[in-house]
């Protein structure tokens, strides 16, 4: 399964990207079920908080494309980590 894309609806805010993971699990001694796993990689970009539309379209082999929609907060950094400890 390669047909995967995502857009968010501010680049300036978030940068995602998609992971497919392929597993296999055997099944007593001669099937195996191939599994497949989505990873999302927001790339929220450092200081600069919002919400954005996500947009994943999926496109599988021999079937119709559908489209997965859903919203992200990203949040500003932590400032403890400018914070020095003595």
């Amino acid at each position: 399964m390669k047909n995967f894309s995502i857009k968010p609806s501010n680049e300036s805010i978030s940068k995602p990207e998609v992971k497919i993971n392929k597993s296999l699990s055997k099944v007593e001694d001669t099937t195996n079920i191939e599994a497949w796993t989505i990873e999302i990689i927001y790339n929220c970009i450092k200081n600069n908080p919002g919400t954005i539309d996500i947009t994943l379209t999926v496109s599988p082999d021999h079937c119709l494309p559908f489209d997965i929609n859903w919203k992200k907060v990203c949040k500003e950094s932590s400032k403890l980590e400018n914070i020095k400890t003595e």
